[in-house]
């Protein structure tokens, strides 16, 4: 299951503009690493698992997203930019500078279909720190 997806794919898919987005970070209403947190290429991630759960244990009037309960570990590219809202210059920076590597995040099939480890990048979220260059 994918726990974190990029920023700009939940404010597309609940309607939120950058502006919400930034008013929720600074005003608390999120925290950094519980809610969202920025990964070591400078993108948001936002945490669907714990904001849904928040919402949803709050019956609070904003939508959420439907979790489903079990989902493959592996996906194609294709669908992982679908549901991660990620792009293919993302991909491939964070492969071109070793952030990913293949046969962890990421693998190419024998017929070279690439496929990404779901759980490989909820971990990568997880942990990764942006760290700002000077």
């Amino acid at each position: 299951m994918l726990e974190w997806i990029k920023a700009s794919k939940y404010r597309q898919l609940f309607h939120l503009s950058i502006i919400e987005f930034t008013r929720m970070r600074y005003k608390g209403e999120w925290l950094q690493d519980r809610e969202y947190r920025k990964a070591a290429d400078g993108t948001y991630w936002v945490n669907v698992i714990y904001v849904n759960d928040k919402y949803t244990a709050n019956d609070a009037e904003e939508p959420y997203i439907a979790m489903e309960g079990s989902m493959l570990n592996w996906v194609k590219l294709k669908k992982y930019y679908e549901l991660s809202g990620d792009t293919q210059n993302s991909f491939h920076h964070k492969k071109s500078k070793g952030l990913w590597r293949e046969g962890k995040e990421f693998r190419k099939a024998a017929d070279g279909v690439i496929w990404v480890n779901l759980n490989a990048v909820n971990e990568f979220a997880e942990k990764s720190t942006y760290i700002p260059k000077h």
